[in-house]
């Protein structure tokens, strides 16, 4: 897939996100929210073997993760029957979260969370009768739960701003991000030597230092643009929100590395997947929510 197809799809994409950013209405950014949310999700089930089968290229990559302490939790064939169970409670999970957000109900969004844990009392009593498989089934469990909490808090946050009428928090962590990942690609290019980890490879901490220097300057000039922080406290979330951005991006590279693939999907043509695109994001966002909160109490 040549450069020419990665661009041509970051702008069109960047077009469609900008169209339903600024459209006054909240719906459109919440159905296009809600759409990539899914796809997300199915993503996400897929690499985690919550649904499907994994898919393992080889037994290298079996010993290298048992190697570096990682954990291969594959889908007994027990569980196949369930798939289609997990998958429809996912994915309601989710979409009752995204409608609580843009009611901005409260009940609607604690109670889409209980789904997952019904679906998972039920797993327990199906693995509890079958003792021998409990070691193998416990990881499934915990990753089915984690999945619409792990890409709803974020992408819900995305909606609640949006009908809110504020869409300066979106901006903020859009800019400190996007622009962290791009300084880091170049400098990383550049001048880096020294890889960040084993999980990237092709990542550097050359690479991941000019990112957060980049990424804090983006959220102190959009921080003083917006009026949210002052000068200084921009800079500093900035280097907060970067790095825990680039932390939500070593977790989906965990992911694909040991279901043993490039990328989590295909849908974006010269980008992968919906997680490769929002896998930043997805950790930035609440982080942001969770300090920006605290700093209104004080």
């Amino acid at each position: 897939m040549g450069s020419s197809t990665r661009v041509v799809t970051g702008l069109i994409l960047l077009a469609l996100v900008l169209v339903v950013l600024f459209v006054p209405h909240p719906l459109p950014l919440t159905l296009l929210v809600w759409a990539l949310g899914i796809v997300g999700l199915w993503e996400y089930l897929r690499l985690v073997g919550v649904i499907g089968e994994r898919r393992v290229e080889g037994e290298w990559l079996k010993e290298e993760a048992e190697a570096g302490g990682l954990s291969l939790p594959l889908s007994p064939s027990s569980l196949n029957s369930s798939s289609f169970i997990r998958l429809a409670t996912s994915l309601l999970t989710f979409t009752l979260l995204i409608a609580g957000c843009y009611f901005r109900n409260l009940i609607l969004v604690l109670g889409s969370l209980c789904l997952p844990f019904v679906c998972f009392a039920r797993d327990l009593f199906m693995f509890g009768r079958d003792p021998e498989g409990w070691p193998e089934g416990q990881p499934v469990l915990g990753l089915f739960v984690a999945g619409p909490v792990y890409l709803g808090l974020a992408l819900g946050l995305a909606v609640y701003y949006k009908v809110e009428g504020n869409l300066w928090p979106l901006i903020f962590v859009a800019a400190c991000v996007w622009a962290g990942d791009t300084a880091a690609y170049y400098v990383g290019k550049a001048l880096g030597k020294r890889s960040l980890h084993p999980l990237s490879p092709q990542k550097t901490w050359e690479g991941a230092l000019g990112g957060l220097v980049a990424g804090a300057l983006a959220a102190m000039v959009i921080g003083l643009l917006g009026g949210l922080f002052p000068w200084w406290l921009g800079f500093v979330l900035g280097i907060v929100i970067n790095a825990v951005g680039q932390l939500g991006d070593l977790l989906e590279s965990f992911l694909k590395r040991v279901a043993g693939v490039k990328d989590s999907g295909t849908i974006f043509p010269g980008h992968g997947g919906v997680l490769d695109r929002i896998d930043s994001l997805l950790f930035a966002l609440p982080v942001y929510a969770l300090i920006s909160g605290l700093l209104a109490l004080l």
